[in-house]
């Protein structure tokens, strides 16, 4: 009686080993088909836009400082690197107005940062056009 059981569970144990497997990558890649397709649609839309890193002094009354910021644009689609290719000088001389005009204390907190984001995406649609900035990356952000 004893070996019956055990030989009972060594069955469903060995049964399990088998079938469960072969239904977990069944389960999810049924439910990442469209998650992936999606993604795989969003990376092929948007495209980053490096641009020469800025040196600049910011606003401060006891003496000088300066930001060392390198960035990265999210441009919408890759049919507009072109257009940013060739507005790079008038987007430089924007984004270093918006950035000379920061305090050390303004870009120290995480929102000054993020609202320096901002301003740089509205200036950088500005140039480009409505809608082509997405997003954009601080890749290096250096204060002294």
């Amino acid at each position: 009686m004893m070996k019956q059981k055990r030989k009972t569970i060594f069955l469903v144990f060995c049964a399990a080993l088998f079938l469960i497997p072969g239904l977990i990558p069944c389960s999810k890649s049924d439910g990442n088909q469209g998650t992936g397709k999606e993604t795989k649609q969003n990376i092929e839309e948007s495209v980053n836009f490096a641009l020469d890193a800025f040196v600049v002094n910011l606003i401060t009354e006891r003496g000088t400082n300066f930001l060392k910021a390198s960035l990265q644009l999210e441009l919408a689609n890759a049919s507009l690197l072109d257009r940013a290719k060739a507005k790079t000088a008038p987007m430089r001389d924007a984004i270093v107005i918006v950035l000379s005009n920061k305090t050390p204390e303004e870009l120290m907190t995480e929102e000054g940062k993020l609202q320096c984001k901002d301003e740089i995406i509205l200036t950088a649609n500005r140039i480009l056009g409505d809608n082509t900035v997405k997003n954009l990356y601080f890749t290096d952000f250096v204060m002294q």
